[in-house]
């Protein structure tokens, strides 16, 4: 029986982000907003999303990351920036302590968590100091 545990807790540790049931295409429930999730490319247990689409881009595609603090960063397109960067599965099923960036307001929320409410609703919640965020987003299409 020992055995089978240690089997089972083995495998579910080597299990990619990609397994994930949050992977796939997700409106945000603002501005229009679609964001991609899926196992980071530089991370493959942790979970990484790109802003797709938003209004600001639909009415300006080429769109640059204005308001992000660092200079540098400025001039590179939107669409596709990290809006969600290297969140990690928690025991509990929620997904945390990943970054989360609104480009927005050019900010780094680094008290982000994640949780699947059920498999076509996800709620991201980001914090800054005592004060908390939250957004339920809709699948909108599967990441498999």
């Amino acid at each position: 029986m020992a055995d089978l545990i240690l089997a089972l807790s083995l495998a579910a540790a080597a299990q990619t982000a990609a397994d994930s049931p949050m992977t796939g295409l997700w409106a945000t429930s603002e501005d229009g907003g679609r964001v991609r999730i899926e196992a980071c490319s530089d991370a493959p247990r942790k979970l990484c999303g790109e802003l797709m689409d938003a209004q600001i881009l639909q009415a300006e595609p080429d769109r640059r990351d204005i308001n992000n603090p660092d200079e540098a960063l400025r001039e590179r397109p939107l669409r596709g920036v990290r809006v969600i960067d290297r969140f990690e599965r928690g025991e509990d099923g929620e997904w945390t302590p990943g970054v989360l960036y609104d480009p927005e307001e050019g900010r780094n929320i680094r008290r982000g968590h994640i949780t699947l409410v059920d498999e076509d609703r996800l709620e991201v919640r980001g914090c800054v100091t005592f004060i908390c965020r939250t957004q339920v987003w809709t699948r909108i299409e599967d990441g498999a």
